[in-house]
């Protein structure tokens, strides 16, 4: 099971029903924030343990039925960006995703403040655009960049989902 600690914009503006109770490990434990880029609502999910990220851009209200099938695929695209995953390992992973629950804010200051600095980082990709002539949107900056996650951390988050031991 995954549980999703919903941040202050995200469970306003989606209203999840989320569980009062507090019995997440950090290995399982993701925060999810709503944020604007270029006129569109998007998502970032951050895990706890590695602080490996992705966003979804362009994420409404109506959106929210399909949440874990665009979780799994953003997940996926994020660790294949910086590791191999076999085939195997894929169908694992999305397997090891059972379930979903989503939770109130994490009362982890570090993590909440990360969440911050990363919807920062991506809203300030749009200074590398200053003075071009021909703009690339936020989505597209953000997938151009390369975001320096340590391999370590990717591979650590991977064997995590393997593992399904927390």
């Amino acid at each position: 099971m995954i549980s999703i600690h919903c941040l202050k914009l995200f469970n306003n503006y989606y209203k999840i029903t989320t569980c009062n109770k507090n019995d997440t490990t950090p290995e399982n434990s993701w925060s999810v924030q709503k944020l604007s880029a270029d006129g569109k609502r998007c998502v970032l999910f951050l895990h706890h343990t590695t602080a490996v990220y992705f966003v979804i851009f362009g994420f409404e209200r109506e959106d929210i039925v399909n949440l874990k099938s665009l979780f799994v695929d953003g997940l996926i695209a994020q660790l294949e960006s910086h590791i191999q995953l076999n085939e195997t390992e894929k169908t694992q992973i999305i397997n090891s995703i059972d379930e979903i629950e989503f939770y109130d804010i994490s009362n982890n200051k570090n993590v909440n403040n990360l969440v911050n600095n990363v919807i920062s980082t991506i809203k300030g990709l749009s200074l590398l655009n200053y003075g071009e002539s021909n703009p690339l949107t936020i989505e597209a900056l953000y997938n151009e960049q390369e975001r320096y996650f340590d391999e370590n951390n990717c591979e650590k988050l991977k064997n995590i989902l393997l593992d399904k031991t927390y």
